[in-house]
Order: structure tokens, then C-alpha cells, then sequence
């Protein structure tokens, strides 16, 4: 079973619970509606969630915590136009942090690809019969009725 119903669930139980405390402390009509709308709602993603049942994964592209930060900082770059000095520094100082972390991810991927490119003899055909498993094309060739093999009735292995 997939954790995105379990995850929709406990977000709709702690919605009600706050709703609930919402109404013990006498709340107002519209925020006990809203909170109670909003658990209602996560119980509801919660259980199609369980119905729609566990589909194949899908490929996700390759995620980085520092594009991530790097998003969140100008975000808050922006916020800090109105908030203050004090969040324009924090996210100042984020925003670094992330430059500096995704040119490290960058240098390390190309680091990575130079040694799979060193790695990898030249030539399509070679790394073809490197994936090829030893025994492969005699097997193919024994296999293989005398008249689709070579014009000598016998294929020869490379």
C-alpha cells in the first residue's frame, strides 16, 4: 500500500482534532467551518487516494535540495522587500548557500560523467558486445537454421 493515503489521512485526523479544540475554546461560526471544511476535505483525498489503489511509479527527474532552497530564498527575498532587513539577510544568506551547493552538484555531475566517459572503451560496437553475456552469439549461431546464418552455412563470432 502506497504512504499518500496514510500521509492524507493523518493531516485530516490533526484537521479534526484542531476542530474540535476550535469548539471546546468556543470559536467562531466561519473558522470552526473553514477547519472543519478543510479536515473534511483531507479525509476525502485520504480515501481516494486508498480507492484509486497503487499505480506503477513513475520516473521523477533528478530533485536537488539546493534548487529548492534557491527557490524558497528568492521567495523570501521578495517577502523581505516588506517584512525587513532581517529576512532580506537570511534569505541573502540562503541564496548563497544554494549557489554554492547546485556549483558543487555541478561540478560533481561533470566529475561523474568524466569518469564514465573514461570508463566506457570507444565505439558503439564494443560496448554493445561488452553488454553482450560470453556464449551469447554461439548460442545465437547454433540456434540459427544453416540458411539464415552466413551464405557458408556457419555465422562467424566477432
Amino acid at each position: 500500500m502506497s504512504r499518500a493515503p496514510l500521509i492524507a489521512l493523518a493531516w485530516a485526523a490533526l484537521l479534526a482534532v484542531h476542530t474540535g479544540v476550535l469548539i471546546a475554546f468556543g470559536g467562531d461560526e466561519l473558522p470552526v467551518l473553514l477547519l472543519g471544511g478543510a479536515a473534511a476535505g483531507a479525509a476525502l483525498l485520504g480515501l481516494w487516494l486508498a480507492w484509486r489503489g497503487r499505480r506503477p511509479a513513475r520516473p521523477l527527474p533528478e530533485l536537488s535540495r539546493f534548487a529548492a532552497l534557491a527557490g524558497a530564498s528568492v521567495a523570501a527575498l521578495v517577502i523581505g522587500a516588506e517584512l525587513g532587513t532581517w529576512l532580506v539577510l537570511i534569505a541573502a544568506g540562503a541564496l548563497a548557500l544554494a549557489v554554492v551547493g547546485l556549483l558543487q552538484e555541478r561540478r560533481e555531475a561533470a566529475r561523474s560523467a568524466a569518469v564514465r566517459a573514461a570508463a566506457t572503451p570507444p565505439g558503439a560496437a564494443h560496448a554493445r558486445a561488452a553488454a553482450t553475456p560470453p556464449g551469447a552469439a554461439h548460442a545465437r549461431a547454433a540456434a540459427a537454421p544453416p540458411s539464415a546464418a552466413s551464405p557458408r552455412g556457419r555465422e562467424v563470432a566477432s
